[in-house]
C-alpha cells in the first residue's frame, strides 16, 4: 500500500511540475505588458528628473564657487581697509562698507552651500530611486 501511495504522489508531482513548465514556457508566468509599461515609463521619468537634478547640482557647484571666492575677496577687503590712518575721513566709511559687503558675501555663501548640499541630496535620492524595484 505504501509503494502505491508514493508511487501516485511521485505521479502527481511529476505532473505538476510539466504542468508549470508548459504554463511557464508559455510565458503564462510572465508579468503582464501593462505592468512592463509601467515600470519602463517610470524608470524614464526618473531618468528625466536625474538629469535635471545633476543639472541644477552642477549650477549650485558653480554659484557656490562663486561665493566662495568672492567672500575670500571681501574678507582680504576688510582686512587691508581694517588698517585706515586715524583721523582719516574716508577709512571708517570705506570700512564700514566692506565690512557690509564681507556680511552679504559670507551669508550668500551659506545660501550657495545649503542649496548645492539639498541638490547632491536629490541626485543621490533619485539614483537609490533608480536602483529600487517599483
Amino acid at each position: 500500500m505504501n509503494s502505491r501511495v508514493l508511487t501516485g504522489a511521485g505521479l502527481f508531482t511529476l505532473g505538476a511540475g510539466a504542468a508549470a513548465a508548459v504554463i511557464f514556457m508559455s510565458g503564462a508566468g510572465a508579468p503582464p505588458n501593462s505592468v512592463l509599461a509601467a515600470a519602463e515609463a517610470r524608470a524614464n521619468a526618473l531618468r528625466q528628473q536625474l538629469e535635471q537634478a545633476e543639472s541644477a547640482a552642477s549650477d549650485a557647484t558653480a554659484v557656490l564657487e562663486f561665493w566662495e571666492r568672492e567672500a575670500g575677496d571681501q574678507d582680504s577687503n576688510l582686512a587691508r581697509l581694517s588698517t585706515y590712518v586715524p583721523g582719516d575721513a574716508v577709512g571708517p566709511i570705506l570700512f564700514d562698507r566692506a565690512k557690509q559687503l564681507a556680511f552679504r558675501s559670507a551669508v550668500s555663501m551659506q545660501d550657495a552651500k545649503l542649496r548645492a548640499h539639498t541638490t547632491r541630496q536629490k541626485v543621490d535620492q533619485i539614483k537609490a530611486a533608480l536602483l529600487t524595484p517599483p
